[in-house]
């Protein structure tokens, strides 16, 4: 017997019995949802038949000698150096040098095929932002010591003439 769910974006859709109990993902907005034990009683039937709910696929565990991804730790150290490269180049370069190592290992260990291959869009991100960061921070490195240097320059020719 089939019964239909609706889903907190308005999809209607039918669910077998084999289904009862489970997560199936929303056709329309990807949002997973439980199928009920039992059918809601309120529930309209379909003007038209509409797709079945389709089942997410359960995460597999990682094979042996494979390990986590920190894709998510290079993101977060690239975002990080972009944030404190303008607050202080010295903590961006540090962060920012971090992002691109620990992405660089998870990327050589994906091509391995020792690490979660899940991650490579996570560690190709995070060393971009990793570049961006430590580039942002040797610019704003330049910057200072040029000002500085032109500072000293300008107070030499005051000096000089006053």
């Amino acid at each position: 017997m089939s019964f239909v769910i609706r889903c907190v974006c308005g999809q209607l859709m039918t669910a077998q019995d084999d289904y009862v109990g489970l997560e199936v993902a929303c056709v329309r907005c990807s949002t997973a949802l439980r199928v009920p034990e039992k059918p809601a009683d309120d529930q309209p039937a379909p003007a038209t038949p509409s797709r079945p709910a389709a089942r997410i696929p359960a995460r597999q565990p990682l094979p042996e000698g494979v390990r986590p991804h920190r894709g998510g730790l290079a993101v977060t150290l690239g975002v990080l150096s972009i944030l404190f490269a303008p607050l202080c180049f010295a903590i961006g370069a540090v962060l920012g040098i971090a992002a691109i190592a620990v992405s660089a290992e998870d990327l050589r260990g994906i091509q391995a095929g020792t690490v979660d291959p899940a991650g490579q869009s996570f560690a190709s991100s995070g060393r971009i932002m990793g570049i961006i960061g430590l580039v942002i921070s040797l610019a704003i490195l330049v910057l200072t010591v040029g000002m500085l240097s032109m500072g000293e320059l300008l107070l030499n020719q005051l000096n000089r003439f006053g």
